[in-house]
C-alpha cells in the first residue's frame, strides 16, 4: 500500500513538473493600474480614477467630510503619481532596477 501510495505522489508530481509554466519576468516594465482593494483603482493608460465606493458616504460621519474626501483623493494621487514616473527592470541574473522616467535616473 505504501509503495502504491510513493509510486501514485512520484507520479503526480512528475506530470506535475512537465505540465508547469515558467514565467519570466525579466525585462522593462511599467505600470499599468493600481488599485486599493474595494477603496479606489487608478488605469494609467487613460489616467483614469475609478472610486469603488461612495467616497462622501465613506466620510459622511467626519467633522469635515468634503476636506476628508479631498485629502484621500489627494494621497491616492500623490501615490500613483510616484509610481507613473517608476519603471522597472528586471534582468536575468536575479538584478532589479527602478528607473525614474521624470528624472531619467536607475536604482538598484
Amino acid at each position: 500500500m505504501k509503495k502504491a501510495l510513493l509510486l501514485l505522489l512520484a507520479m503526480l508530481a512528475i506530470t506535475t513538473i512537465l505540465n508547469a509554466q515558467i514565467t519570466s519576468v525579466v525585462g522593462k516594465w511599467k505600470p499599468a493600474s493600481f488599485e486599493m482593494t474595494g477603496l479606489m483603482k487608478k488605469d494609467f493608460k487613460n489616467d483614469k480614477v475609478v472610486f469603488l465606493v461612495n467616497m462622501d458616504s465613506l466620510f459622511k460621519t467626519d467633522k469635515d467630510a468634503k476636506m476628508s474626501k479631498e485629502m484621500m483623493e489627494f494621497v491616492f494621487e500623490m501615490m500613483v503619481k510616484k509610481m507613473k514616473d517608476v519603471n522597472e527592470e528586471y534582468l536575468p541574473n536575479g538584478k532589479y532596477f527602478e528607473i525614474n522616467t521624470k528624472t531619467n535616473s536607475k536604482e538598484e
